[in-house]
């Protein structure tokens, strides 16, 4: 785990939301998302030691020397503020800005083995597809996070599939950079890896790459074709499972970062 100095203040959010990012969380709403947690915590029989710092947390300030992921209000402190920097070095770079989703079915796990999805090799990967994109284009700058979505395949068995959801600015054209983000391998019959567009508003953009809430997502035809269903709730055994595992990651530990470095809290961009 790692120190956390950031608060989620009313100017942060007043700054994202002059950038353009929308559906930000209130302090209310973190408030009601971390109680109903550690509610669900408690209920589902998981050891107080592995939780119990995150009680005295009230969004005004971190009172622990540590925080994890799940913390409703250090990880958003942690991950919007990153934001509102990448946000102004994006746009200093000049370089095309494209939205990207990687969803790369080898790091599939099944329902009820989150804790074994490999984040550490998705960044891996990730990083050799951005170096060869570098080596034929130039300087590559990424920012976004990676979301595990509880999804339930046309045979109805449920699985966590990761979805990397990325700000892309680079000189590459847009067939070239989605071919090179494409993970390697056999993919499934008509399974769609990377969705890709060009960014229209960054801010939000940004903001919706590093989404706390997990989606629920049921595929209704083929072996890629999904109904989103981004407005329900997971289920209750799933949403739990998925707090359990943030509980063992460090706050920025779903970050993606690719151009950029990160000194104590603060970004500058990599030539």
């Amino acid at each position: 785990m790692t120190s956390l100095p950031y608060v989620v203040t009313p100017e942060l959010l007043a700054e994202l939301e002059e950038k353009g990012a929308r559906y930000l969380p209130t302090l209310e709403l973190m408030q009601k998302e971390q109680t109903s947690m550690l509610a669900s915590f408690q209920h589902g029989n998981v050891p107080r030691r592995r939780w119990e710092r995150l009680v005295a947390c009230e969004g005004r300030g971190c009172p622990n020397r540590t925080c994890s992921s799940a913390c409703w209000f250090g990880e958003r402190a942690a991950y919007l503020s990153l934001v509102a920097q990448a946000h102004d070095l994006l746009e200093q770079t000049g370089l095309p800005l494209w939205f990207v989703t990687v969803i790369d079915p080898r790091y599939r796990v099944s329902a009820g083995e989150l804790r074994a999805m490999a984040l550490d090799g998705m960044k891996q990967g990730l990083s050799r597809r951005f170096k060869h994109i570098e080596a034929a284009y130039g300087p590559l700058h990424a920012f976004g996070g990676i979301e595990a979505s509880f999804e339930i395949g046309r045979n109805g068995e449920p699985y966590w599939g990761p979805h990397t959801h990325l700000v892309v600015a680079a000189r590459c054209p847009e067939a070239e950079l989605k071919a090179a983000l494409r993970p390697a391998g056999d993919l499934p019959r008509g399974f769609r890896p990377i969705m890709m567009t060009p960014v229209y508003n960054l801010g939000n953009a940004l903001s919706y790459c590093g989404k706390r809430t997990p989606a629920q997502r049921v595929s209704t035809t083929g072996s890629r074709t999904t109904r989103d269903c981004l407005k329900q709730p997971v289920q209750s055994r799933a949403n739990l499972e998925y707090n359990i595992w943030l509980l063992g990651l460090r706050p920025t530990e779903r970050l993606v970062m690719r151009g950029f470095r990160r000194v104590h809290g603060r970004l500058t961009l990599l030539r």
